[in-house]
């Protein structure tokens, strides 16, 4: 059976024409990519910002050599860039709610795809299964032989799928109400006479070509008019088309209305993220306060997350115990240009030394400078008199 019921249902004198079953061309929408845009842009933002930090191993406030220094920061494996790396291991954290690290035989810093974990009370979580691209590893994982990461409880992907049905379906709409701005519009007249000539001629060949005619009259007359910038159609004694475009009422609908749409989405991964969003949007209104939430309240407790793994995965007890710790720099640490005036005040008053203030801006201590100076501007008169700096 197909679009008709049957001819005689269909083009009998005494019956109506039972117009539902033709098929009227109309195309649903599938409006996914709208949240995934607006995922990705949230994620990419967060893997872009931990991505551009460096990495170093310090002890008593000065950086050491190790090996661990060029596989963090330059080449974690044969195939990837450390701010690559760091990119895919921040998105997967986020996308995955976890994130698992392995170190190859051959000692590559890989970011496994999937993997089976075992959990225990009282000894150590055991990682199998573990696949990268097309290869499972056929050994087992401990826990101190790997770097685990946890974002949250619940998956992020999760809950945009329960949040963005409604948004995907009102967004689809929105597209739908422009595309039918000044579309065409086209009737289609039947001649009841002539399609019971075309029945006949069915009844008595049996030629499928006239099973539904009037379907393919409509679906030349849409190719027509949806492929080509010129088209013309002829017209038949069967089936007139009559264009009536220009007799519906258009409603102009904006399309800034779907970019407010689609930046509200933005907006509440953004908010769920941390991420204050202007700065996704770039935005210039209230930026350094935007910045400075976003610092202290996104980026520096995932640093902070990604520091203690590094130091509770990669340093014995021996070595933590003799004050190596891993550090991160970067979008954490303030430009000390920026600063200079505070800067000079703090330690120009004795508040901090200048190895205080280099470490605290990511550089390392230097010989010399820790000492605590007070410039004539800060003393009452009773400090040592041989005082540096000030006025008179």
């Amino acid at each position: 059976m197909g679009l008709f019921a049957s001819m005689s249902n269909l083009f009998s004198r005494s019956k109506v024409i039972n117009i539902a079953d033709i098929d009227f061309l109309q195309d649903m929408a599938n409006r996914s990519y709208i949240k995934r845009m607006a995922l990705e842009d949230c994620i990419n933002f967060l893997a872009r910002s931990i991505a551009q930090n460096k990495i170093s191993l310090i002890n008593d406030n000065k950086t050491i050599p190790s090996d661990w220094m060029h596989k963090l920061n330059v080449k974690p494996n044969k195939n990837q860039t450390a701010s690559d790396f760091w990119e895919a291991a921040v998105t997967k954290l986020v996308y995955d709610n976890e994130c698992l690290i392995v170190l190859s035989d051959d000692d590559d810093l890989l970011i496994a795809d999937s993997f089976d974990q075992k959990k225990y009370a009282v000894y150590e979580n055991r990682f199998s299964q573990v696949t990268v691209d097309d290869y499972t590893f056929k050994r087992s994982f401990e826990r101190n032989e790997v770097i685990y990461l946890r974002y949250k409880n619940k998956k992020l992907s999760a809950v945009v799928d329960e949040l963005f049905d409604d948004y995907s379906a009102l967004f689809s709409r929105l597209i739908e109400v422009a595309m039918r701005n000044n579309q065409i519009r086209g009737v289609v007249n039947i001649d009841t006479n002539e399609m019971q000539k075309l029945k006949k001629e069915e009844s008595k060949t049996g030629d499928s070509e006239y099973v539904s005619p009037l379907q393919n009259y409509i679906n030349k007359l849409y190719s027509a008019f949806d492929k080509k910038s010129l088209a013309i159609v002829p017209q038949t004694s069967a089936f007139k088309y009559e264009e009536v475009s220009n007799t519906i009422g258009v409603t102009s609908q904006r399309i800034d209305e779907m970019e407010t749409l689609r930046k509200a989405m933005v907006d509440v991964i953004a908010t769920a993220m941390g991420i204050p969003p202007n700065l996704i949007h770039g935005s210039v209104v209230d930026l350094e306060s935007n910045k400075e939430f976003y610092l202290d309240f996104t980026v520096a407790p995932l640093i902070q997350k990604i520091e203690d793994e590094l130091n509770g995965s990669l340093l014995d007890a021996n070595q933590y115990n003799r004050g190596h710790r891993f550090k991160i720099f970067g979008m954490n640490v303030p430009n000390p240009l920026k600063l200079a005036e505070a800067i000079d005040k703090l330690v120009g008053s004795g508040s901090f030394s200048r190895n205080e203030v280099r470490i605290r801006f990511g550089y390392d201590a230097v010989d010399g400078l820790d000492e605590f100076l007070v410039t004539k501007n800060y003393s009452n008169g009773t400090e040592n008199t041989d005082l540096k700096g000030g006025d008179n």
